[in-house]
């Protein structure tokens, strides 16, 4: 008997890194999405293109689909790429709307605001609460390349546009070798399926010395990979060559086998710093913005690094000149410079600082007694054990620390301690303690006797 085996091999079979669900669907390895002109050219309202991308595959895959987003310039860039490399020239709508005028245009996805600073826009005062993207091209006059030009613009969310869909892919974790998040970067941002990154030392830091190292092999090593590389492949699940998932593909890091170089943060010049610190004060902590470590008076050393934000305060008994104990400066890159710090004021502080604190005295505006205080219109001041002065009204001047001023309640009125008198001492940090606010009319207590 004759046995036929007959293999049935589709005549588009998908190749098995592809993460889309088919090949109808065009995949960028940039954004790590896929994208699709689900209706082709056909031009809907923005609610009904929302909704036409939400229920696309809604039977097969739970991915959330919807209008093409792109959150920075070169995502942008990117989604202008795959438009042109497809010849698609219409006018779109882009996932991102209003509520009113009044408010910010954000991406329905997540809310986060939609920011377009790359792109020469309106800003949104034209009517309008939806937004539509374009883009044209312009020969460079000499050569051989074409410029350009990104356009959005605000409109009425019932206009027709034409639209594309869009949804994410799984990407790539986890990456061995030592990679840090808070001092390295990947570029491309993301470790999309079908890509190859770089690690970098992030902004505000700088590589250490690379130290001498086996070189690891392994599953996860590509021999072929340079250190400090990167590659994210993946494939479909149960290597299907046909529609699937996508949220079902199952994508694979590969790395060089080599550890990764250390970064450590750009420090800001340490003389610049103490020079800056004004007589009768001294640096007491820091904190860093990006990672929120703090440091405290005993790590000093660690102050001067990228992203710290360093408290000086002025010693018990002074003040700086505006009257605050502290000011806060911070350790920045150098406008244009990735690895070059600069201190610069933060939250409010100004710079230079000044040179000194003064000694700190309180106002005497805070010491006056008021109409309604229940006060007699007296007082005795107390500067010292043999400067006391019995006055009626404040000289204008402000009091020096440690000065006592003592005031009288009327007949019928006590202190919140219950006694005829009070007395506010100028403290340390140039205030009243405790603060004047009168006298109150006496409790009486009646006993009664069987």
């Amino acid at each position: 008997m004759l046995l036929i085996i007959i293999f049935v091999i589709p005549l588009y079979a998908i190749p098995l890194d592809f993460p889309c669900y088919d090949e109808t669907w065009t995949y960028s390895n940039l954004t790590g999405k896929c994208y699709k002109p689900i209706l082709g050219a056909q031009k809907l309202t923005f609610s009904d293109a929302s909704y036409a991308c939400k229920i696309h595959l809604q039977n097969i895959s739970e991915v959330s689909i919807n209008l093409i987003q792109f959150f920075d310039e070169d995502e942008a860039n990117a989604v202008v790429d795959l438009l042109s490399r497809n010849g698609f020239k219409e006018t779109i709508w882009i996932g991102a709307n209003r509520s009113d005028a009044k408010q910010p245009f954000v991406w329905y996805t997540d809310g986060s605001t939609a920011l377009f600073s790359y792109i020469d826009w309106s800003e949104g005062t034209n009517s309008g609460n939806c937004i539509e993207f374009s883009y044209s091209t312009q020969p460079i006059p000499g050569t051989d390349k074409w410029s350009v030009t990104k356009i959005v613009d605000n409109k009425p969310c019932d206009l027709t546009r034409s639209f594309i869909c869009e949804h994410k892919v799984p990407l790539c974790t986890n990456p061995q070798g030592g990679f840090n998040s808070t001092t390295m970067i990947f570029k491309p941002p993301i470790m999309a399926p079908r890509s190859v990154v770089q690690v970098l030392c992030a902004p505000g830091t700088l590589p250490d010395p690379i130290v001498p190292g086996s070189r690891l092999s392994g599953f996860e090593v590509d021999l072929s990979l340079p250190r400090g590389s990167y590659k994210c492949t993946g494939k479909r699940f149960n290597n299907n060559p046909n529609s699937e998932d996508p949220l079902k593909f199952q994508p694979q890091l590969f790395y060089s086998g080599y550890s990764l170089t250390t970064c450590s943060s750009v420090r800001c010049n340490q003389k610049e710093l103490d020079d800056m610190i004004p007589k009768y004060a001294k640096l007491v902590s820091a904190r860093n913005r990006i990672t929120e470590q703090v440091f405290g008076s005993h790590q000093v050393n660690q102050f001067y690094s990228y992203g710290n934000v360093i408290s000086i305060r002025c010693n018990p008994g002074y003040l700086f000149n505006d009257r605050t104990t502290e000011k806060s400066v911070s350790c920045e890159l150098v406008p244009g410079s990735n690895t070059i710090g600069e201190y610069r004021g933060y939250s409010g502080t100004l710079l230079p600082l000044p040179t000194t604190c003064e000694e700190a005295t309180c106002l005497y505006e805070q010491a006056v007694i008021q109409p309604d205080s229940n006060m007699q219109p007296y007082f005795i001041v107390m500067k010292s054990t043999i400067d006391v002065m019995n006055l009626t009204k404040h000289s204008g001047d402000p009091y020096p620390r440690g000065t006592v001023i003592r005031y009288f309640c009327k007949d019928g009125y006590e202190s919140i301690n219950q006694n005829s008198e009070l007395n506010i001492t100028c403290g340390n940090y140039g205030q009243w303690t405790p603060q004047l606010i009168g006298c109150i009319g006496k409790q009486i207590n009646f006993h009664h006797f069987l």
